[in-house]
């Protein structure tokens, strides 16, 4: 990035040569010192950013069925009004990753037309609500999660071959025993790792055979997390993020057992743990593994649902921005970390269940009114501000 800055500013980098080295009038040089000041700092900010990545990151991307119901017009199906916003953010980002909590098959009912198998909900999206994921910015996709066997084995199969035709990275659930286990990302040159477990499958996990289970599936078992996090290492992984689908649904507190685990992760070499699950936002926190010091954010809530009513926590929830340091021996670091509040609008500007950031730099001018801004000032209470 510095070098092409460079390339693209030669006219007055020699210029600056010329002025220091060379007889100019006074006057001449004075003009141009605030060109030189100015592109000095340009130096330097380029430098910074080619030194660092940001990887953003997102919860639950729920497609249900009310929300289905509105982006069908009657022979296609829209649902990018829904990221019009926040689009502007993960744009700023070097790659972005998300829950994909549904799953995607054109050999079974969408969810808007068949809600219930065994009396639980069954996921199903159109392939459009990939198309607006993409739109949107999502460069990969975690896949383990308590809907994930919603549709037997035909359906994993269905959702992981269309999300290789999307062009989308993904991990958290297989076709076969020899598969990746793990998103290996380039991201500007450095190797992020992405992993994804899962607790619970609502019982669903039966609709596989046993053999199935233990190849497509990636259940939380700590001999497992230890096996890919030496495997992420061996293919060069230089930082590694862990979502982990745990908690209790509707908690805005930790379990016990997220608690448990977080640990797990960061003994296992984990550098920052993600989580999903319980639809609503859940603290920061960190734990340390010897020398180690590894964030958590127990729970980044729904970033996209038809869930609950205006006033319910489920409309809350945030992206988290990660930046990474590029070490002098090549390696990564954890340099710093923010996020963003936003809010689940129901409606707004024609468009439905539109994710709204609380930055006016990205929201378009949007005034919220005292429902909404009482759920931003929420989400920053129970984010917490002793680790951001």
């Amino acid at each position: 990035m510095l070098r092409k800055f460079l390339r693209k500013n030669l006219a007055l980098v020699m210029a600056a040569v010329l002025f220091a080295g060379g007889s100019v009038p006074a006057s001449a040089f004075s003009a141009h010192m605030d060109k030189i000041a100015d592109f000095a700092e340009e130096i330097n900010k380029a430098g910074e950013e080619a030194d660092t990545i940001t990887i953003m990151f997102a919860g639950d991307l729920m497609c249900q069925r009310l929300q289905q119901q509105k982006a069908y017009d009657g022979e296609k199906y829209d649902f990018t009004p829904s990221f019009k916003y926040v689009k502007n953010i993960f744009d700023e980002a070097d790659y972005v990753v998300g829950n994909l909590e549904t799953m995607v098959s054109e050999n079974f009912p969408l969810v808007k037309d068949m809600t219930y198998v065994q009396k639980r909900a069954s996921l199903n999206a159109p392939a459009e609500y990939l198309d607006a994921l993409k739109y949107a910015g999502f460069d990969g996709l975690v896949l383990a999660n308590n809907h994930c066997c919603d549709l037997g084995k035909q359906g994993i199969l269905d959702t992981i071959e269309v999300l290789n035709e999307k062009g989308f990275d993904h991990t958290g659930l297989f076709t076969s025993p020899e598969d990746q286990r793990y998103i290996l990302a380039d991201v500007d040159g450095f190797k992020i790792g992405i992993l994804s477990y899962a607790k619970y499958f609502n019982n669903k996990e039966h609709f596989l055979t046993e053999e199935e289970r233990s190849y497509m599936l990636n259940p939380i078992d700590e001999a497992t997390v230890i096996a890919d996090v030496k495997a992420l290492r061996e293919a060069g992984a230089q930082y590694i993020i862990a979502y982990s689908h745990c908690g209790t649904e509707y908690s805005q507190g930790p379990s016990l057992r997220q608690k448990k685990f977080a640990q797990m992760y960061a003994d296992a070499g984990v550098d920052y743990v993600v989580g999903s699950h319980p639809h609503v936002l859940q603290r920061a926190g960190e734990y340390y593994s010897g020398w180690r010091r590894v964030p958590v954010l127990f729970s980044m809530g729904n970033f996209l649902s038809s869930m609950g009513s205006a006033e319910e926590p489920t409309k809350e929830n945030i992206i988290l921005s990660i930046t990474l340091r590029k070490t002098l021996d090549g390696g990564l670091r954890f340099k710093e970390h923010t996020y963003y509040p936003c809010y689940i609008m129901d409606e707004y500007e024609g468009g439905h269940f539109v994710v709204m950031p609380e930055d006016k730099k990205y929201n378009g001018g949007y005034e919220p009114d005292e429902l909404v801004k009482t759920a931003y000032a929420n989400i920053r209470k129970i984010i917490g501000t002793k680790y951001f």
